[in-house]
């Protein structure tokens, strides 16, 4: 390849680009421009200059080794190649002679060529120290867990980090005592799903991007209610009318949801489908607990594993339960209009079909509509 000539053909295009909408009237400036434009004044001369060779200094797996940086750094920095192996990044002398002065926490400017890895000096020191000086974590904002399929017997909530209860705002540690429902801030139309909820069990901060709200506790019966309408399909699809970026809290309060009272013939079914399909965990039998009395589900006893839904595919059945119950007894929908609801949602029928062979949330749902 000719890389002089390769420059002058780009430099053409870009010309002709240029030009394309440069439609000036005056002609003395019309002049003076395509005179500047053939002096080159957009596009200088090729520069041709040589690259150092930086000596090679130790990797950043030896530094961890060492117990100069935290063992995730040797994670965070490695290079994939266009084989799909990885191999850790090896430092030159002058980045790790920066590192040096960076653990010192003395401040310094590194002054290299283009290429040299100056961002590197920056980034490496920035990893260590948020890893090492979390607090009550020891793992920094990386969010580390281990997906573990519904039923296994390590499956439970565990907490990102552990917060005094003395840094939590006086007015807000009451609400941490009780259950609450959480939604995703984070939406979109062309999400797969746009309106995503869940029960909060006791004792648990939620950060900005879950928002939470609250019942008294007299009506924390409702939740069931709240969370069995707000994730079916026939609400999704009015939600994301609304939505742009975020689900807030205007948009949700825009959102009919049913006031059902407590004596609602639908209620049992509804309460007892959403608590085994949330309450999966030794942390949720509280709030099971707290809605025994009223009759819809049993007491469980110290001790005792709740009668949840951890298998995948009676998960899947509950849910097309609910969606049929929300979409015909709540919204008063027809068959066929539940089912045009459910062709908006072409992402979550092209997962299913690649894991079942067929859209069976559809399958499902329209079984139970009768």
């Amino acid at each position: 390849m000719d890389v002089f000539s390769l420059r002058d053909r780009v430099i053409q295009d870009y010309r002709g680009y240029v030009q394309s909408f440069l439609k000036i009237s005056d002609p003395r400036t019309a002049d003076f421009v395509a005179s500047r434009l053939n002096e080159g004044a957009l596009w200088p001369e090729p520069l041709v200059q040589l690259s150092p060779a930086y000596a090679e200094g130790p990797t950043v797996e030896d530094l961890v080794a060492a117990g100069e940086l935290h063992p995730l750094c040797a994670k965070l920095c490695r290079v994939t190649g266009s084989n799909g192996t990885s191999h850790p990044i090896r430092l030159y002398q002058h980045q790790y002679q920066a590192l040096q002065v960076a653990s010192s926490r003395e401040p310094y400017v590194l002054t290299t060529g283009t290429g040299s890895g100056k961002s590197l000096t920056y980034l490496i020191p920035i990893f260590d120290h948020v890893l090492k000086h979390e607090p009550g974590s020891g793992r920094g904002r990386v969010a580390v867990w281990e997906d573990l399929p519904f039923g296994s017997a390590r499956k439970s909530i565990q907490p990102q980090w552990y917060i005094p209860t003395s840094r939590i705002p006086e007015k807000t540690r009451g609400r941490l005592q009780r259950h609450r429902i959480g939604f995703c801030d984070v939406a979109s139309p062309t999400n797969e799903r746009t309106l995503v909820a869940t029960l909060i069990p006791r004792g648990c901060i939620c950060g900005h991007k879950v928002p939470t709200i609250s019942f008294t506790p007299e009506y924390e019966w409702v939740y069931a209610v709240w969370l069995a309408v707000a994730n079916s399909f026939a609400m999704d699809f009015l939600a994301r009318k609304k939505v742009s970026l975020s689900m807030t809290y205007t948009i949700l309060d825009s959102l009919p949801f049913p006031r059902l009272a407590v004596d609602d013939k639908r209620l049992p079914r509804i309460v007892e489908l959403v608590l085994r399909l949330c309450c999966t965990g030794p942390e949720m039998t509280a709030y099971w607990n707290a809605i025994a009395p009223l009759g819809w589900v049993d007491l469980v006893r110290d001790g005792h594993i709740l009668p949840c839904l951890t298998d995948e595919g009676q998960r899947l059945e509950a849910r097309a339960e609910l969606d049929a119950i929300v979409a015909r007894d709540i919204f008063g929908l027809t068959r066929d209009e539940t089912e045009y609801i459910l062709t908006t949602f072409p992402i979550v029928e092209r997962k299913e079909r690649e894991k079942y062979g067929s859209f069976l949330s559809r399958k499902l749902i329209l079984q139970h509509f009768g």
